[in-house]
């Protein structure tokens, strides 16, 4: 038995659950909305032997987990009245699932390389990927002696916020001088088609993405998708980078050049993956099922390599008041 963390209105969530449910394996998990926060009166937390949470009549009793996939983000509620009890559940719930023994996909501090994408790069670029050139400008002038509106540059954000990733055009080149009111990133254009993979512990699931389109996500008219194979040094590279990030499901974003070579834009901690699930049969939502559901504390997560659950705060010195 596993958990589900998440709002029902958050579309990776809806999409796993009824993937789920559409292959009749609902039976297997409970589903703890964090939309019911709101309109809630009571709830209740408590902790003895494992973490009990009471929301209205719904209970859930951690100890009857071994897994627990979460999405557990913050959405501001419609009643600003609500806002510090969401805030503090939120909080707490964060700081369990961030030491608890069981298996949790993903931690909240997981991945957190990403938020910072100049440093994400520089860490993926620590474990032997190839990266492009990128820069983040805070004036025009030091902008200017760097890129050009010459189609070699794309703009995009600098946290981990999605942004749509855009051509350095003539037009956009215009306006360089906005950067002096917030930093931009801009990273070298790389031409070749796109690879989203995603691993599930370590079982790649790998989607190739030939499209005329510089952001393939926003427009997708002519895109073509077929499945494609990592190559094996690639691959343990992106094995190695999940395990040391703590990462138990990832979306990992590739650019193939006509050359052949792999260069890899972003490790993505929290990956909106129900779009490419679709274009692949469910197999994603349906590894992440099986690796929940097979998953325990102290298994090896990671095929032979086992995750260690060991903190230096240990359990008996944690409370939860």
């Amino acid at each position: 038995m596993f958990l589900v963390i998440g709002y029902n209105n958050e579309i990776a969530i809806r999409h796993f659950i009824k993937v789920l449910t559409l292959k009749k394996l609902d039976h297997s998990f409970d589903f703890l909305d964090l939309a019911d926060l709101e309109k809630a009166v009571d709830i209740d937390i408590t902790f003895e032997n494992d973490l009990l949470i009471k929301i209205g009549d719904k209970t859930f009793d951690f100890s009857c987990y071994n897994s627990i996939y979460s999405r557990c983000l913050y959405q501001a509620p419609l009643d600003k009245s609500n806002i510090l009890k969401v805030v503090n559940f939120i909080f707490l719930l964060q700081n369990y699932l961030e030491f608890s023994d069981k298996v949790v996909v993903n931690r909240p501090g997981a991945g957190n390389s990403n938020y910072t994408k100049l440093y994400h790069i520089k860490k993926l670029k620590d474990f032997g990927f190839k990266t492009p050139d990128t820069y983040i400008f805070g004036s025009a002038p030091s902008a200017q002696k760097v890129v050009e509106a010459d189609g070699n540059w794309i703009s995009k954000g600098t946290s981990s916020i999605r942004t749509k990733a855009v051509e350095l055009d003539e037009a956009l080149y215009e306006d360089l001088h906005l950067v002096n009111r917030i930093p931009s990133l801009f990273q070298q254009h790389i031409r070749g088609f796109d690879v989203r993979l995603h691993l599930v512990g370590s079982k790649p699931l790998a989607l190739k993405i030939e499209s005329p389109n510089v952001d393939y996500r926003y427009n997708t008219s002519g895109n073509i998708y077929s499945e494609i194979t990592i190559p094996t040094d690639i691959l343990k590279s992106c094995i190695d980078f999940c395990t040391e990030d703590g990462l138990l499901f990832a979306g990992i974003d590739f650019k193939v050049t006509e050359t052949g070579q792999w260069v890899i834009l972003e490790v993505n901690n929290t990956p909106g993956y129900n779009f490419f699930d679709t274009k692949m049969d469910y197999a994603i939502s349906l590894a992440l099922f099986d690796f929940l559901n097979q998953t325990g504390p102290g298994s090896g997560a990671f095929g032979d390599q086992p995750v260690s659950h060991k903190t230096f705060i240990a359990p008996e010195r944690r409370t939860m008041s």
